[in-house]
């Protein structure tokens, strides 16, 4: 009887294996049909994995608790930070993951502002305010404390503008138009940064770096802080992207490399 089991758990674990393995094949050849058709799916694929872990992360954050005051309502800030992300995912279907995202802009900026005393912050990359308003909640409630914020974008920055006006401390937030590294080489340095945010084009970020020290624009003991270095974690793979061409790539495949090397070096 024993014997006649264990026969039938293997015949069983045999036919698991079989199926398992059909199905493993099986997603492995239809990754490779989306491939061919569309040589970005595996970029889209690892984004989505992402965001389903960062929506994860948020759902089980504080964030949810800290929205509400006392009497269970919706902060007039959070309220504010709600609508302008609904209207800057609208105006922007294809560019609001510009914007961060609420663990980075309500958590991590809002905490790094708050527990540094940052008075006088400079905020490189404004897009629609999401970041800039989250650092205000932070920002220290002395009188000449401000957050100066530089934006090209005269459309995002208007939407920028409309939600900081409704903000109770909105004038807090000075708005400069331009060009980040521009505005970095000519803005007077006579007061330094107590914290500088940058979150603007990525391919200048070494020279953003270079002219904040060079100037001396943060204080001694400030803060530097560059959102996304990574960059989709492509940076990890620019050397592996870098090797000559196999000659059996399909010009499918060459075209997925070209485009996997433009985000990495990004």
């Amino acid at each position: 009887m024993s014997s006649a089991k264990s026969s039938a758990n293997s015949i069983s674990k045999s036919g698991n294996s079989r199926i398992q393995n059909r199905s493993v094949e099986g997603e492995a050849e239809a990754l490779s049909t989306t491939l061919i058709s569309d040589p970005d799916a595996d970029i889209k694929a690892r984004e989505a994995r992402a965001m389903d872990l960062y929506n994860y992360a948020t759902d089980k954050s504080s964030l949810n608790i800290r929205a509400l005051d006392k009497t269970g309502e919706r902060t007039s800030h959070e309220n504010i930070l709600q609508k302008l992300r609904k209207e800057t995912e609208e105006t922007y279907p294809h560019g609001h993951h510009m914007m961060l995202g609420p663990l980075e802009a309500r958590c991590l900026l809002e905490i790094l502002v708050k527990v540094s005393g940052a008075a006088r912050i400079l905020d490189l990359g404004t897009f629609t305010g999401y970041s800039a308003l989250s650092m205000l909640r932070g920002l220290s409630e002395t009188k000449d404390s401000c957050i100066i914020t530089v934006e090209r974008n005269p459309m995002a920055r208007k939407i920028a503008e409309k939600y900081t006006k409704l903000h109770p401390r909105g004038s807090k937030i000075k708005f400069l138009p331009g060009d980040a590294l521009e505005i970095l080489r000519s803005i007077s340095n006579a007061k330094t940064f107590d914290m500088i945010f940058v979150d603007a084009h990525k391919k200048s970020y070494v020279e953003y770096l270079e002219c904040i020290l060079k100037r001396k624009l943060v204080k001694v003991g400030g803060l530097i802080i560059f959102d996304n270095v990574l960059f989709r974690g492509m940076v990890a793979e620019i050397e592996k992207l870098e090797e000559p061409d196999d000659a059996s790539l399909t010009p499918n495949e060459k075209k997925r490399k070209m485009r996997l090397q433009e985000i990495a070096k990004a």
